[in-house]
This record gives C-alpha cells, sequence and structure tokens, in this order.
C-alpha cells in the first residue's frame, strides 16, 4: 500500500468512524470484494471465537497469525496446540490482561510502524525454540495484518525462506495483511542480516561428526547444532561485530569456529559425553575473550590487520608453551 495511505490514516485517527469508512473503501478498490470480505470474516470470528479462525490465521503446521485474540478463544487455542504468543502491540500487554499462555514474548511496537531488526531477531528465535519443542505459537497484533505478518515473514526468513517466499506463503493463508513500505522494508533488511551471518559462518561444523554408533552419533548431532547455536550468537552480539569491519568480524568469527572445535575435540579425547553445562562456562569465556579483542582491534586504524597480528602471536605463544606430547590434531 501507498505512503500516501497512512498519512491519510494518521489525518483520520480521531474520528474513528470515518477512518473504518476509509479502511473499508480503501480495502474493497486495492484487494477487491473477496479478499475484503475475509478481512471482514476474520474480525467476526475472531469477536465470536476469540481467536482469529485456521483457515485465516495457520501459515504451517505451528505458525497462526492473527489479530487480538480473547479470553474465550483460549481453550480452543489450546486445543489447536497453540502455547507461545508473540504479542506485537504497543498498546496491550497480554499477560496483564490474562491473555498469556505458556510462552510468552511481547515485542512492543506501535501500530502502522516496523519492528527493529533486534525484535525481529529476537522474536524470530523465540519461535523457532517453541516450533522446535513441538509447541503451536500465535502471533499477533491488533487486527493481523501489519505487525504480526511482518514478524512472521522474519521467521519464515529465518528458517530459510527467501523474502518473497516467505510474504506469499503468509498473504497465501492472510490475502488481506496489509503491510506498510516500512515493514516490508525491514523484513529485506532482516534477510540481508541473515544472509550475512550465513556469510560470517556457513555450517563450520557440518563435517565435523564422525561416523559411530546410532546413539553416540545422535548425541553429536545435538551438539553440533548447539555449537551452531553458539556461533550464531556470538555473531549477533553487538560487542563482537559492531565495532569491525565485515572483514575483521569474519577473521574473530572464524577464529572462534576453531576455538569451539577444539572444545569439541577435548571433550571427545576424554571419552566423555559432551554436555552444554560442561562447557558453558569455557563458551562464556571465549565470548568475553572475543569482545576484548574486539575492542582492541578497533582502536587500530587496521582493525583486521591488528587482530590477525594479536591471533598470531597468541598462536605462537601457545604452540612455544604447549608440551611435547600434547593432542594437537584437528578433526579432519
Amino acid at each position: 500500500m501507498k505512503a500516501s495511505v497512512f498519512k491519510t490514516h494518521e489525518r483520520l485517527q480521531a474520528c474513528p468512524p470515518a477512518l473504518f469508512i476509509y479502511i473499508v473503501y480503501r480495502r474493497l478498490v486495492e484487494q477487491g470484494i473477496r479478499t475484503s470480505w475475509l478481512w471482514v470474516k476474520d474480525k467476526l470470528v475472531r469477536r465470536i471465537r476469540g481467536y482469529s479462525p485456521p483457515e485465516l490465521s495457520q501459515v504451517t503446521d505451528l505458525l497462526f497469525v492473527g489479530g487480538q485474540h480473547r479470553h474465550h478463544g483460549l481453550q480452543a487455542m489450546r486445543e489447536l496446540g497453540i502455547r507461545a504468543i508473540v504479542n506485537m502491540r504497543q498498546e496491550w500487554d497480554d499477560a496483564a490482561h490474562g491473555l498469556a499462555l505458556d510462552a510468552y514474548l511481547w515485542l512492543p511496537v506501535i501500530d502502522d510502524t516496523e519492528p527493529t531488526l533486534e525484535q525481529l531477531t529476537r522474536g524470530a528465535g523465540f519461535i523457532h525454540q517453541q516450533v522446535e519443542q513441538g509447541h503451536g505459537v500465535y502471533i499477533h497484533c491488533a487486527a493481523g495484518v501489519g505487525r504480526a505478518p511482518t514478524m512472521a515473514v522474519a521467521y519464515l526468513i529465518y528458517t530459510g525462506d527467501p523474502v518473497e517466499r516467505a510474504w506469499e506463503r503468509v498473504c497465501q493463508r492472510r490475502p488481506f495483511v496489509r503491510p506498510t513500505p516500512p515493514q516490508q522494508a525491514i523484513t529485506r533488511a532482516f534477510a540481508e542480516k541473515v544472509r550475512a551471518r550465513q556469510r560470517l559462518h556457513p555450517s563450520p561444523l557440518g563435517r565435523q561428526v564422525s561416523a559411530g554408533q546410532e546413539e553416540t552419533r545422535s548425541n553429536e548431532e545435538d551438539l553440533h547444532d548447539w555449537l551452531q547455536r553458539i556461533l550464531e550468537q556470538l555473531a549477533e552480539d553487538p560487542k563482537i561485530t559492531d565495532p569491525l569491519p565485515d572483514a575483521a568480524a569474519q577473521t574473530l568469527l572464524a577464529w572462534a569456529q576453531e576455538q569451539l572445535i577444539q572444545l569439541w575435540n577435548r571433550e571427545k579425547d576424554q571419552g566423555t559425553p559432551a554436555s552444554r553445562q560442561g562447557m558453558d562456562s569455557e563458551v562464556q569465556s571465549l565470548r568475553r575473550r572475543m569482545q576484548h579483542l574486539a575492542a582492541l582491534s578497533a582502536t587500530s586504524d587496521d582493525p583486521a590487520t591488528a587482530l590477525r597480528e594479536i591471533l598470531l602471536s597468541e598462536q605462537g605463544e601457545n604452540l612455544a608453551m604447549a608440551p611435547p606430547a600434547a593432542h594437537t590434531e584437528a578433526l579432519e
């Protein structure tokens, strides 16, 4: 929808009846009778059932996008497998009104404006975590036509969809969505952020899983997924990547990848099952070390060169201090 339409919305905010008539008129002109009827149907059914009906909200098996739900719809939502809520409304907190389910994330966004990249990242991660646990997620704003679809598209991008395909999937279920130009733009920016993250650390551990018994292989694959998530978290840490240009950030993340692989190897060499808890302290130490290296290198006129020199210097010191019998080979 054109930006001028939203300026008209702002002028009519003081007169709700006039605003409603204008919205209906614009929908009929831009989306036609059938799509406009589906929009009306969603509003009516939501008032009756207390949530947007699955035929107008269920984008995937576990992802639902709709308008504001109500108390009398909570039980039916649970029966659909929905266990988590993502609320995009700045003007309304579900938890304060007893409308939160087992898991709840509030990402307050002003109506007709776009979420921040940080909010999209946080929301996509939350949704992904819930879906991985088999929980349905209901993303909503007031009407489910702008802010909530934007968050749903970000999640689909996060899981691998191109921007256009993500919007297409949402619109197939909710053809009456009307994202603002800034909301569309932020999904493109989010897609670029996801691509940049993938360029910084493309599937570093996929080839590291060794063959063996099925149970051992399963444990290693679980650990592989966890380490992959660590790299993603490190890449999104502003204290690590923001102070550095892209080249230096890539160097630092590549170094972190090597450290994590060495951590993986140490756990295997000790003959004990690799556990998240056992490595948490080392991962946090690695994060703090990366933050320090980023801050130190950023003070140089050439951060990328300065960082490489620091890492090479540390590598030389570690080799000189290593005992002759130390097990130093990397996984092939």
